[in-house]
């Protein structure tokens, strides 16, 4: 009693003060909700030094700290609940070193943050993600959704400095509707400097490991996820709802009133995710930055194709809702990304984005996949290895991509090194080194200004290059191809191409095959070579 804690007198109270027995079996509810108000009338610290086995949800209040003894001690939750066996509703709180557990209880939640200022820390977490509800409670809205649950009030901003480090949470299974592990679910303008960071994610075939919703400023740091999940959608819930199966997933919901913001997702371990390792939507300024993915994307099921195993984007408009805010200047660079069921990184209706320094392998897709409209996009310095589709591809769908570069990427063994097409304006091609592509080495097609310059070029099977669009320029590369393929071929539906001191490896045959309109080629050197060239791997 009376221990000093910084500038402020603190007392300590144990449940054994008020009768419990502490040995997991007793209810022990009515001792540890008198300790617990013992402890918030003089701003202390419950101490649980052992298991105590409770019925009745906890409320805590401000400047209170929960305080175990290691993970052999907690808070055991017993019977069926309606709602979180330990809500901290005050500022200033703490709960540190202890377990919580559900020990086959039927719990929605095991902690449910509404204060500010809280630490969660050393906590270990099992058993979540278990509750089975009735017809009624699933219509009133009642179902499992975290072991942890973050959530703010609409209008209010006092949720800030959430802090949940060193936490593990196994056997949080998704045996019914839910099973979201972390959860940070703001209303609009809520939420701030979320960080979670050091803990561990077991075993949880879960639909969503960690999930922040228009959280701004969240640090999501050196966590390890393993959600366990396959190919076979019957071991994993996941792919039941619109976001099942991610790893970590930040999200600006549609008709929110800004963006997420300065959000850093970095060195995490994500593996074996059903859809994306990591997934975010409608953030700006947001950075994913040295994180190991592996084993992601690999279920397939009637709901939903697997999604990337990076992926960032605009969400568009849903069921009549605002479209979130644009995805602006998202960094995703030095990422190793191994195995993925989808492509290995995808972006979506961004501005800005850069993608680089990462190291993509054996995508079944496409190594890094840009889509939609990009203006400004950057795909610089990556290395991708052994993928199903092409080593880089960016198209326009909804509209055109401005000013794309592609630039000093490595790509080895893509169906197609480089593709660029649909609408992409003014894309720069630029001294990449493209090895053993199964078809064409570099594609453009349907594009506008599009200049491709200084790369190598290798191509096993097909062209070098083919040349689709408006006004391309193919200058200075070094493009080697099979004796039996032609290393640059022009479109029917290029116009005005310019191909020119580029040196050609082309075994004999004819290098160029022109069928566009209005084609210039000049200062070109052909070089003799054979199949040699084309180095098996």
């Amino acid at each position: 009693m009376g221990k000093e804690s910084g500038n402020r007198a603190t007392s300590s109270v144990t449940p054994e003060e008020f009768g419990a027995k502490g040995d997991g079996e007793y209810d022990d509810t009515a001792a540890v909700l008198q300790a617990l108000l013992e402890a918030e009338r003089s701003s202390g610290t419950l101490r649980l030094l052992r298991w105590y086995r409770i019925a009745a949800p906890l409320l805590v209040g401000p400047r209170v700290r929960i305080v175990g003894n290691g993970w052999d001690s907690g808070l055991l939750a017993s019977g069926r609940w309606t709602q979180a066996a330990v809500t901290i509703a005050g500022n200033d709180s703490a709960i540190q070193n202890l377990t919580l557990s559900a020990a086959g209880a039927n719990v929605p939640q095991l902690l449910k943050i509404t204060g500010s200022r809280v630490q969660v820390s050393n906590v270990r977490f099992t058993g979540a993600g278990r509750f089975k509800h009735s017809e009624e409670e699933a219509n009133a809205g009642l179902r499992p959704l975290a072991a942890v649950w973050i959530q703010g009030e609409r209008g209010r901003t006092e949720i800030s400095d959430v802090l949940i480090e060193g936490a593990e949470f196994s056997d949080n299974g998704a045996l019914d509707l839910g099973g979201y592990e972390v959860v940070a679910n703001y209303l609009p303008g809520d939420a701030s400097r979320v960080v979670l960071r050091r803990s561990r994610f077991r075993g949880a075939r879960t639909t969503i490991a960690v999930c922040l919703f228009d959280t701004s400023a969240a640090r999501i740091m050196d966590n390890e996820i393993d959600q366990g999940n396959n190919s076979d959608e019957t071991t994993s819930h996941a792919g039941r709802h619109q976001h099942d199966g991610y790893g970590i997933l930040i999200y600006n919901t549609p008709g929110a009133l800004g963006p997420c913001a300065d959000n850093l997702v970095a060195g995490n371990k994500v593996f074996n995710t059903a859809y994306s390792g990591i997934y975010l939507q409608g953030n700006v300024r947001s950075q994913v930055i040295g994180n190991e993915v592996a084993g992601a994307c690999q279920v397939r099921s009637k709901h939903y194709v697997a999604d990337s195993t990076v992926s960032v984007g605009a969400i568009s408009a849903n069921a009549g809702n605002r479209p979130s805010p644009e995805a602006v200047a998202v960094v995703i660079a030095s990422n190793v990304i191994r195995g993925s069921g989808s492509n290995g990184i995808s972006v979506a209706n961004t501005r800005d984005a850069l993608v680089s320094g990462n190291v993509i392998q054996d995508a079944a897709k496409h190594g890094v996949d840009a889509r939609n409209r990009e203006p400004g996009l950057r795909v610089v310095g990556n290395i991708v290895r052994e993928v199903g589709g092409c080593g880089i591809s960016l198209t326009g769908e909804t509209g055109p991509s401005e000013n794309a570069w592609i630039a000093g990427n490595q790509v080895v063994g893509a169906l197609a090194g480089v593709r660029v097409r649909d609408g992409a304006l003014k894309p720069r091609i630029m001294a990449n080194k493209i090895e053993h592509s199964r078809g064409v080495g570099i594609d453009l097609a349907r594009t506008l200004d599009a200049e491709v310059i200084g790369n190598r070029v290798q191509s096993d099977s097909g062209s070098c290059l083919q040349a689709g669009g408006i006004r391309s320029v193919v200058v200075g590369n070094d493009l080697r191809c099979a004796a039996t393929s032609t290393a640059v071929m022009v479109h029917r539906t290029a116009i005005s191409s310019t191909v020119s001191a580029n040196q050609v490896w082309s075994g004999g045959r004819q290098w160029l095959r022109d069928e566009g309109k209005d084609t210039g080629a000049w200062g070109n050197v052909e070089r003799p070579g054979d199949e040699s060239m084309v180095q098996p791997r």
